[in-house]
């Protein structure tokens, strides 16, 4: 198994602020799916984090929540993905 893992763009949540716009999630839909078709050239895994309009600051920059937050999922998935911890 690759150490190698691709994490996908988080959809921006309806309260963003200039010069982001709601729009861009068209964009980053678009990304993802590049992420997701070069992931399986190359199998390797893929990450989504799950965020939150309170994790953001801006409606786009994580705030010390959400810093929080994204860095218990990323030890999370990297725990389990190691064996380490079982997640349910």
């Amino acid at each position: 198994k690759s150490n190698v893992v691709l994490i996908k763009i988080p959809h921006l949540p309806k309260k963003v602020m200039y010069p982001y716009n709601y729009s861009m999630n068209k964009k980053i839909i678009l990304f993802n799916e590049l992420i997701e078709s070069i992931s399986k050239k190359h199998n390797v895994r893929t990450m989504d984090f799950n965020i939150t309009e309170t994790d953001l600051f801006d409606g786009v920059h994580l705030n010390e929540e959400g810093s929080k937050n994204t860095g218990r999922q990323l030890a999370d998935f990297i725990l389990k993905d190691k064996g380490i911890i079982k997640i349910v």
